[in-house]
């Protein structure tokens, strides 16, 4: 942390590690005083860094857009590991069709991969089985005209 101040106040470092030390002293002398002579040319060059309290902040990440509006409440699909509904075999496919085109509903343009990541996020499934994988591209296929 001290480290990390001084060199916000304008200060450079030079590491020295000891095994380099002790294998090659001449070497690490030579490079620290290169390290030295670069930062005094450097300091001669310019004007000394502002204080850490004038730096202007990094701007503020613009607030999220709303999502537009799905029509219709969420169609009655049971997340899964509630209600029985453990596996991708417990939904029928009616179910996720409706669950396609109510996501759908807001009118946005998503790939299949994209759709397919938000019905496994609206489902509760955490994982990528194959099982699943296939189900919800039967869905999608069939919920798009």
């Amino acid at each position: 942390l001290r480290q990390q101040v001084l060199e916000d106040k304008g200060w450079r470092f030079h590491r020295i590690w000891s095994t380099a030390w002790f294998r090659d002293r001449e070497g690490e002398l030579d490079k620290a005083e290169k390290a030295w002579r670069d930062a005094v040319a450097k300091a001669d060059a310019g004007p000394p860094p502002p204080p850490p309290e004038a730096v202007a902040p990094p701007p503020a990440d613009p607030p999220p857009e709303p999502s537009p509006a799905r029509s219709g409440p969420r169609p009655n699909v049971p997340r899964a590991g509630t209600h029985g509904h453990s596996a991708i075999t417990h939904y029928r496919d009616h179910q996720l069709v409706e669950l396609v085109r109510w996501i759908e509903s807001d009118g946005l343009l998503r790939t299949d991969e994209q759709l397919m990541d938000e019905l496994r996020d609206e489902l509760g499934f955490k994982r990528r089985g194959k099982r699943i994988e296939d189900a919800l591209a039967r869905a999608i296929r069939r919920a798009r005209p």
